[in-house]
């Protein structure tokens, strides 16, 4: 009984002619072969960009990713390599940058500008919020001192 399951590996390469063989059964139904490997491949690259739309939401959502960086800085010539637009969002104060901006900036300019009080140390959250949504202010106001709001932007310490 054990040499039944004691069988040696049957491996056989390449087989030109058996190919031809194959393809000559799938010659008459090529526009629905060519529209398979068509939905295979877009159905392949559908599941390779989910996990990556998830991760950009999960860093969006529950990572606290935004740092407070004071007006008044914004022309100085350490913050260049933030290239600015103007489209930042703003509030409390300051220009809030995602921390993939932050990284632009040198160690050493990240520390000048936290030394001098124009750039916070830790990172926050960052939600905007409608006016008129009312949970939202029962949550917000439920953080108590961890969340400043101005306008539609609120900023969450992290706990």
């Amino acid at each position: 009984m054990a040499d039944y399951f004691d069988s040696d590996e049957i491996t056989k390469g390449y087989d030109p002619r058996l190919m031809r063989r194959i393809l000559g059964y799938v010659k008459p139904y090529r526009l629905l072969a060519a529209a398979a490997l068509i939905a295979l491949i877009l159905a392949t690259a559908g599941e390779l960009v989910l996990p990556v739309l998830i991760q950009r939401t999960v860093d969006d959502a529950l990572v606290p990713s935004w740092y407070g960086l004071a007006r008044e800085a914004a022309g100085l010539p350490e913050t260049a390599p933030l290239r600015l637009s103007g489209k930042e969002p703003t509030a409390l104060g300051k220009i809030w940058i995602k921390s993939e901006g932050i990284s632009r900036l040198s160690a050493i300019g990240r520390k000048t500008l936290r030394n001098r009080g124009l750039l916070d140390a830790d990172p926050r959250y960052l939600a905007r919020i409608r006016p008129d949504d009312a949970e939202a202010r029962r949550v917000l106001s439920s953080l108590g001192e961890r969340a400043e709001r101005e306008g539609a932007i609120a900023v969450i310490a992290p706990e």
